[in-house]
């Protein structure tokens, strides 16, 4: 393997600056960690209402209730939104992400309500999936033939046999290896004649059978939308359902189809890592293992990320043999690739 490419929230960020729709209306971008609620929470939505505010109760923290009497088909007109428990959440997010952020909400609602498999499911729907889903079609448009500017060129450098791990929901990455014809498969799909792309945290073009846990990607190009999908003598699948929030502590043993997917063609041996927009955050510890083991033997590890704290995190991982750069650009200028 020549290249371990790790790819981030960081990299569909600069895709939303060079080739968004709304390239230059950052309430439009999709989201990174530290403002995840505020660009995907709905704030009416009654998982959301019911999650927050008793995380919020656990913390001591007060909110106006309310909006938690209202019953479906009511109006929210009158409401106090912003102080009712999921406004207030909101608030704690801009306030202070590192205390208050969606690793730690969903950390606690895992705990607290992952018994309830139905709410469990509202949950991901309302708080990640559906937002996210219109965000990036509003983005990219509903028929995805948005050119992917920088994701082509960074996918450009792959060969075949190399690994890319990608941790974004969206489907950013996807298409641009589409657009650049470059054949790839999805693990647990393992081929090295093509470029292989694991998705652990699941991706809106992944549908699941919650009930037998079967699952299948779909081409990213060729996406059904944000609806259930049925297939005779198979059953119904869900876009959403292997969607793995960003919780703290998590473990892949929990998650099935994410521990399948990640079990795929390891140890990795490449002769060159690449992070890009890898922040590192404490969600993503887990990883910490596969970074550590394709860092033993490798050559060069590169670092793509303007957040100096989060090289110090990769520094403080896998040693100060890593090269850090701030943009992409510096990155395409090491890399000898040819910007339009």
């Amino acid at each position: 393997m020549n290249r371990l490419l790790i790819i981030g929230t960081g990299a569909s960020l600069e895709e939303c600056k060079r080739s968004g729709k709304y390239s230059r209306d950052n309430k439009r971008y999709l989201p990174l960690i530290s403002n995840f609620c505020n660009k995907l929470f709905n704030p009416t939505s009654k998982a959301l209402l019911l999650s927050t505010a008793s995380y919020l109760d656990y913390h001591g923290i007060q909110y106006d209730s309310k909006i938690l009497n209202i019953k479906a088909g009511d109006q929210y007109s009158g409401l106090d939104i912003e102080n009712g428990p999921t406004g207030v959440f909101l608030q704690l997010e801009k306030d202070d992400p590192k205390t208050h952020n969606i690793e730690r909400l969903c950390e606690y609602v895992w705990k607290t309500f992952k018994a309830d498999e139905n709410f469990w499911d509202e949950f991901v729907y309302e708080g990640i999936y559906i937002k996210l889903f219109v965000l990036f079609t509003d983005q990219f448009g509903a028929n995805l033939g948005r050119p992917m500017k920088a994701s082509a060129r960074v996918a450009n450098k792959l060969i075949p046999g190399d690994v890319v791990i990608n941790l974004n929901y969206d489907i950013v990455f996807d298409l641009a290896l589409k657009q650049a014809k470059i054949n790839f498969c999805y693990s647990p799909q393992y081929d090295r004649k093509l470029i292989n792309v694991f998705k652990p945290h699941g991706s809106i073009n992944l549908y699941v059978n919650n009930k037998n846990g079967n699952f299948f990607f779909e081409e990213p190009d060729k996406i059904y939308g944000s609806i259930n999908i049925s297939i005779p003598s198979c059953g119904n699948f869900s876009p959403y359902g292997g969607i793995l929030p960003p919780r703290l502590n998590k473990n892949y043993n929990q998650h099935p189809i994410a521990s399948f997917i990640l079990d795929t063609g390891r140890p990795f041996h490449p002769k060159i890592i690449t992070f890009w927009g890898i922040g590192l955050t404490e969600s993503d510890i887990d990883l910490n293992t596969i970074y550590k083991e394709a860092a033993l033997g490798s050559e060069t590890i590169e670092f793509i990320n303007p957040d100096k704290n989060a090289f110090i995190k990769a520094v403080d991982l896998l040693g100060n043999r890593i090269t850090h750069y701030h943009t992409l650009d510096e990155w395409f200028d090491a890399n000898n690739i040819v910007l339009d």
